[in-house]
């Protein structure tokens, strides 16, 4: 996961200091924000001379699919007290979601896994500060570093990731079911078409989940 965020850190200084944010609002947003598809999107408004509250509202808009992963990772969470779910809610990323929950729910017990989870979110966070320095530092010297295709790696560590996840019906069904509807939606302003996605994915593994439990307790499906 750090290796497929590295391209993103470096492309991000990149196109922040092509837009004109100074060095050090650039590290800021990092630092403080730590969200790369939100980063972008304000740096991309930024650059385009919006006004402060559409910067905000788009933001919020696009970074809607973490109320997801907190849903998820609740019941890992509920046991801590607050000076753990403040720091981790606030460095929870879609990196830090994927590999901290497929950990908690095959690996590791509650008291453990907090500390996973805080490693997980350290890592990742200190990654990207670095990258982002890189992308400063470096990154205008390479021409046209953002259309050399290096978000591939994020593409293929997400799918390795979720590849070995797809043996059950339900989560099978589900994976495709959001795959479609993204691909469909693709073209919805703020990044909606994830959420949209997102929301499909869950009512079809919700429904094939209960279809299944019904047929094994009335017999085979028809």
């Amino acid at each position: 996961m750090m290796v497929g965020a590295a391209p993103f850190g470096v492309i991000f200084g990149t196109l922040a200091i092509g837009s004109g944010i100074p060095a050090w609002a650039t590290l800021a947003l990092s630092a403080v924000v730590f969200a790369g598809s939100s980063q972008f999107v304000a740096v991309s408004l930024i650059g385009g001379g919006a006004a402060l509250p559409v910067i905000w509202l788009t933001t919020l808009v696009v970074n809607l699919r973490h109320a997801l992963y907190s849903a998820t990772l609740l019941p890992y969470a509920r046991h801590l007290p607050a000076r753990w779910r403040w720091p981790l809610a606030f460095w929870l990323t879609d990196e830090t979601f994927a590999v901290v929950e497929n950990q908690l729910r095959h690996h590791t017990g509650e008291r453990d896994g907090a500390h996973y989870w805080l490693g997980s979110s350290l890592a990742m966070y200190l990654n990207w500060q670095l990258w982002t320095v890189a992308g400063i530092l470096v990154g205008q010297s390479v021409p046209g570093l953002a259309t050399l295709g290096l978000d591939f790696a994020m593409v293929a560590t997400f799918a390795a990731i979720v590849a070995p996840q797809l043996r059950d019906r339900p989560v099978l069904l589900a994976a495709l079911v959001a795959g479609t509807v993204a691909l469909l939606a693709r073209d919805l302003p703020y990044k909606l078409g994830l959420m949209l996605a997102a929301a499909a994915g869950v009512a079809a593994g919700v429904v094939a989940e209960t279809r299944l439990a019904k047929g094994s307790e009335d017999g085979p499906l028809p």
